[in-house]
């Protein structure tokens, strides 16, 4: 728990912006996009997982997303929730990385 608690801690500077994008380092393949408010995924599977299921909030930040235990795809906190949680738990950072 403490190692999970330390993930969040750590400020990403891509997180203070809503111009990214999420790079493959390898093949250059844009994952998904942040531009203003719109974002646009370049993933079929993955774009219908957020639009399915969302993403998962850990308890300790469900007052940070309005009491919600999870956060969907149409949601106005979607990109805060993928950059801070999503981006930070579930992304392989040695394989992707946030272009801006």
């Amino acid at each position: 728990m403490k190692k999970i608690m330390n993930i969040f801690l750590l400020k990403d500077p891509h997180e203070e912006t809503n111009n990214m994008k999420l790079v493959n380092i390898k093949t250059r393949f844009v994952v998904v996009e942040f531009v203003g408010e719109e974002t646009r995924f370049f993933d079929p599977f993955l774009e219908n997982e957020m639009k399915r299921q969302g993403i998962a909030i850990p308890p300790f930040f469900k007052k940070e997303f309005g009491g919600r235990s999870s956060v969907r795809l149409k949601d106005k906190d979607f990109q805060k929730a993928f950059k801070e949680i999503y981006y930070k738990l579930s992304v392989n950072h040695q394989t992707y990385h946030w272009e801006i």
